[in-house]
């Protein structure tokens, strides 16, 4: 009988050497994937989720910062993607200016991450109209894949 190391990852029908990084092999199956529909939940259901959706309403820099450390796949910090957001919203005068723009980008991180349908201008339409319920729609989405926005993990870790 030989080893599991030895054994070559099976998933989705490719077979892939077990030197390959678990990264890379993440990468080029989701690359080869059709993109999906995306989201769970309707745009103005916000109070799915309560707390989330409170938390949005009186302090969006920290859903925010949680939804960018999904978007940027772990490289940052909660910390430091709420403070960009407040920055953002403070030198550009109001909350809908450099907010909305940080929010659209890192919508569209997660688009690009997770292979989601939609367009970039779809993007900036949803966070300049409904900037927060945008923000709680992303947060709902995470959590329907299995993610903990509040750990930063995945729920089954």
């Amino acid at each position: 009988m030989s080893s599991a190391k030895s054994d070559p990852l099976r998933c989705q029908g490719y077979t892939v050497p077990p030197c390959f990084p678990v990264r890379f092999i993440e990468h080029e199956l989701r690359r080869h994937q059709p993109p999906q529909n995306i989201w769970s939940s309707n745009i103005c259901h916000c109070f799915d989720h309560p707390s989330s959706c409170w938390t949005t309403f009186f302090c969006p820099c920290v859903t925010f910062g949680r939804i960018a450390v999904f978007a940027d796949e772990g490289n940052s910090s909660c910390v430091a993607k709420g403070a960009l957001y407040c920055l953002a919203a403070a030198l550009t005068g109001c909350f809908l200016g450099g907010a909305c723009c940080c929010g659209c980008y890192y919508r569209g991180r997660l688009r690009t991450r997770f292979m989601w349908k939609q367009s970039a201008c779809h993007d900036s339409c949803v966070h300049c109209c409904c900037h927060c319920c945008a923000l709680c729609q992303e947060y709902r989405q995470l959590q329907s894949l299995g993610y903990d926005p509040r750990k930063g993990t995945k729920e089954q870790e």
